[in-house]
């Protein structure tokens, strides 16, 4: 579900409340920029309506003021601005001196998300699901695994794995892992720390066993993604 900024203008406050409870529950909804995602997290306070229980909401441009300000605080995606840039530059070049229009809209792969609360994915009813998403969102950059998530919850190895595969959609080891390169990620764009620095921040450990994840993963080496992304 995407709100995007004409919907915005052509909407009041009342009129986006009463559109939001039109919703179905647990929908996710990307506004066009932080400014309208705030907007439609005070018309979700209005409507009553829980975030991210119920609405998850994310922005894009990742204004810090913005998105820090919000309540629940707003997630936003990090456009690589920089490559867009270039792309706009390139391309007005390219018409200036005869050249053609190109066929169809370029698209620019963003650096990452941000997240913050109005998606926190630990906002599920299961309680022992959230107990498990709550540790590794906070331990995963660690030496943690599947058996140090399931005395988090008392439960069994077996009960767990089902549910939170049934909540999820994915088995707990595999949230594991996508935290870890959600961080490598956000390391590699936003910092110049060597890959074996990025390793031991990110829960990997090693920079080999680190790289072979990465490249099963996204198909292309740490280094190769920061080349190609990093700010």
């Amino acid at each position: 579900m995407i709100l995007r900024r004409t919907d915005a203008l052509a909407r009041s406050s009342e009129e986006l409340t009463l559109w939001l409870c039109t919703l179905p529950g647990q929908t996710a909804l990307i506004a066009s920029n932080d400014h309208y995602g705030r907007r439609v997290l005070g018309a979700s306070v209005d409507a009553g309506i829980n975030v991210p229980e119920d609405l998850a909401v994310i922005g894009v441009d990742n204004d810090e003021i913005i998105c820090e300000l919000c309540y629940p605080t707003l997630s936003s995606v990090v456009p690589n601005t920089e490559q867009i840039g270039y792309l706009a530059a390139k391309t007005l070049h390219q018409l200036l001196n005869g050249g053609k229009r190109p066929p169809r809209e370029q698209l620019i792969k963003p650096l990452s998300i941000f997240t913050r609360r109005s998606t926190d994915a630990t906002a599920v009813s299961d309680r022992f699901v959230s107990t498990a998403l709550q540790f590794i969102h906070s331990h995963a950059t660690g030496a943690i695994d599947v058996n140090d998530v399931v005395r988090q919850t008392q439960s069994s190895r077996r009960f767990l794995e089902q549910r939170f595969r049934q909540v999820v959609g994915r088995p707990i080891h595999a949230e594991i892992a996508r935290v870890r390169i959600e961080t490598t990620q956000r390391l590699l764009t936003t910092t110049s720390l060597s890959i074996k620095e990025i390793a031991c921040q990110s829960g990997f450990q090693r920079p080999d066993y680190l790289s072979a994840v990465f490249q099963k993963i996204l198909g292309m080496s740490p280094s190769a993604y920061r080349q190609r992304f990093a700010k």
